[in-house]
């Protein structure tokens, strides 16, 4: 699946070296032992109805998508995101 993003597997490789590093810790402990382990696992659960999708989920937008770009062009909440949702809620 990362693969299908190329700007995420230098990101995944970052994660795999440091749950190399924590897979002794996994296994003992009887949790992930690697990280594909890990990430293989995908939970899903009721949306709360207070969500508000047209507010960024973080206090300060740059939390929401750091150093996400398209193009170039970095990805923000209110720039990229809060657009398509507010066309979507009229």
């Amino acid at each position: 699946m990362v693969q299908a993003y190329p700007s995420q597997v230098p990101l995944f490789e970052k994660f795999t070296k440091l749950f190399r590093a924590l897979g002794v810790v996994g296994t003992v402990t009887g949790g992930p032992s690697s990280a594909e382990e890990y990430f293989s696992i995908e939970e899903f659960g009721p949306v709360p109805s207070s969500l508000r999708y047209e507010r960024p989920p973080h206090l300060f937008d740059y939390f929401s998508y750091m150093f996400d770009d398209f193009e170039g062009t970095p990805v923000t909440f209110k720039g990229s995101i809060q657009p398509i949702i507010r066309a979507f809620i009229r």
